[in-house]
């Protein structure tokens, strides 16, 4: 029995020491259980939210996470997803995986940055305005690839509307310019939201009576009518049929043009800029016209510049996109005397013998050309033709076959005091007077101060040429296709050297292009000569050559005569009598 109890007590202490030994091993692991791994996440963004995924970590029963520094959160799920983010925001995700038995430390945190830019676009849309009335019009736009529906609104409204086709016609207007905004969307998160679109739309705007003229200055797109009148005369064009484009000098600037409740109407495009004539036919067909009007879309905003002559000057010559200096959109359209239609000038700031005029087109952009009469023609020929170039059929020479000294309102416009500047008639605004309402061709008063004498001079410091270099001196070096003429004080504006076109060739005068002008007065040119003092073959003008033609020096006639036949500037004055 002793044995026995002696082996079974040996038994008991050997099973004693290996008890205590797996007690003193369990405490030392509960001291410092093995750690969890680290989740290994995949990320997949979306516009405005992500989705995170990971493998189960072995020996984990769950996870912790904190998205932005936010509160910690658990989870048992081996994902998660975050929405309601913002597109382009920044976000920081940590995460680890966790026992809560605790066997088993916490995993490192596992740190994910991510930026929400690499969402899908939308595609891009352009907008368009069409359908004008006094009070309504429609906003169409492409297809947008990626696009479901579109988002409309007017700037000035918080409202907005969602549109499933391609277009949205807005009534029930005040006349007005309204500020639309259009942009793609979709419903699907993999898109990031499209910026919107902006377009400026406006309903129909009818031109008032009493600004009836030749030409019309449009300083914003959309839609116009206007009844047809002689001019500033107020008598009413009559048998009209219909209406149309004659041409246009930039593609795409008027997209409309006809006859409507008998009003002209005529649609200028957004962001283009120009110049162009319609007219109004007869029920013989638009073959000629019964009257036709300049529609004149400058880029730069017409300004009214005040002269020590006491009249007020355009910024820019008539036709002109531009006031600025070495820019052959500043050379404007050509005129040949009395005539109230345009012709294009060159289309390049210095040209030779072979350059022709600025190309013009037709309703359908396509290039057309000018006509061209090489006999004399009346009055009513010129008016029925009025894309037709008159020749005079000689150098110095008119292309009305019966002069009329009054064409433009001041047929004894060269008549001044003795021994003064002072002109004594400045005429008034007549039917055939191609500036728009408020303005009308200049008499010579108005420009005679650019030089000392009132005529022709050969020295710079008889001109009031500016220093346009501001090297203090006044000379050769401040032309730069065109002078820049003091007006009154410190007002000053530039006059460039715009081509002519030659009456007696009927064509233009491309080698004059930037180095020689000519600005129409409405006043007939009267000769000192005895032999030519009953001709009437010349209006007056301002006048001044490149030094280069002159050897460096000086040319600059105030009170000169040209050819009634050439196609000059003009560079219009405030209305006034």
């Amino acid at each position: 029995m002793k044995n026995i109890f002696r082996r079974v007590a040996s038994m008991l202490a050997v099973a004693f020491v290996a008890a205590m030994s797996l007690v003193a091993c369990s405490e030392e692991e509960v001291a410092e259980p093995n750690r969890l791994a680290t989740p290994e996440v995949d990320v997949v963004f979306r516009s405005e939210s992500f989705d995170v995924t990971w493998k189960a970590v072995d020996g984990a029963d769950g996870y912790v996470y904190s998205l932005n520094g936010a509160e910690e959160q658990t989870t048992t799920a081996t994902s998660l997803k975050f929405e309601g983010l913002k597109y382009g925001s920044n976000n920081t995700l940590k995460i680890k995986a966790v026992d809560s038995s605790k066997a088993f430390a916490d995993s490192e945190w596992k740190d994910v940055s991510l930026t929400l830019n690499t969402a899908f676009k939308l595609g891009e849309i352009e907008l368009a305005v069409s359908g004008q009335t006094e009070s309504s019009f429609v906003v169409s736009w492409n297809a947008a690839e990626g696009a479901e529906y579109y988002e409309v609104a007017l700037a000035t409204s918080s409202t907005i509307e969602v549109v499933n086709g391609l277009q949205k016609e807005f009534t029930g207007l005040a006349e007005g310019v309204y500020h639309v905004m259009v942009r793609p969307a979709t419903s699907d998160a993999d898109y990031a939201p499209a910026a919107w679109v902006r377009i400026n739309a406006k309903t129909q705007e009818s031109i008032a009576d009493e600004l009836a003229a030749n030409s019309y200055l449009i300083e914003e797109a959309g839609a116009y009518v206007f009844a047809p009148f002689k001019g500033n005369s107020g008598e009413a064009v009559e048998g009209v049929a219909g209406a149309g484009l004659l041409w246009q000098d930039t593609p795409g600037l008027i997209t409309e043009a006809g006859l409507v409740d008998g009003k002209v109407r005529f649609v200028v495009a957004e962001g283009v800029y120009g110049n162009a004539v319609v007219y109004a036919y007869g029920e013989g067909g638009n073959e000629q016209a019964l009257w036709s009007w300049h529609i004149w879309v400058p880029e730069q905003k017409v300004e009214s510049l005040p002269m020590i002559t006491g009249f007020n000057v355009m910024n820019m010559n008539l036709g002109a996109t531009t006031a600025a200096a070495a820019d052959v959109n500043a050379f404007g359209l050509c005129y040949q005397w009395g005539r109230k239609d345009p012709f294009t000038g060159s289309p390049t700031l210095t040209g030779n013998t072979e350059t022709i005029y600025a190309p013009i087109y037709d309703i359908n952009n396509e290039q057309i050309a000018y006509g061209k009469s090489m006999d004399k023609q009346s009055v009513e020929y010129s008016i029925a033709n009025p894309a037709t170039f008159i020749s005079s059929g000689a150098m110095y020479s008119d292309w009305c076959s019966t002069s009329d000294d009054s064409l433009w309102g001041n047929p004894e416009g060269n008549v001044r005091e003795e021994g003064s500047l002072k002109y004594t008639n400045y005429g008034v605004k007549s039917m055939y007077d191609p500036c728009p309402a408020g303005w009308r061709v200049p008499p010579i008063h108005a420009t005679s101060h650019f030089t000392s004498s009132g005529f022709l001079v050969f020295s710079f410091a008889q001109t009031t040429i500016a220093d346009r270099n501001d090297d203090g001196v006044v000379d050769q070096n401040d032309y730069n296709y065109g002078y820049y003429f003091t007006l009154s004080g410190n007002t000053k504006s530039f006059f460039p050297a715009a081509a002519s076109w030659d009456g007696w060739y009927a064509a233009l005068y491309g080698s004059k292009a930037g180095i020689a002008s000519g600005y129409w007065t409405n006043s007939i040119y009267v000769s000192t000569l005895e032999a030519q003092k009953d001709s009437k073959m010349a209006a007056t003008g301002l006048s001044f050559f490149t030094p280069a033609m002159v050897g460096g020096g000086c040319y600059v006639s105030a009170n000169g005569g040209m050819a009634r036949g050439d196609a000059n500037s003009v560079r219009c004055v405030a209305d006034k009598e």
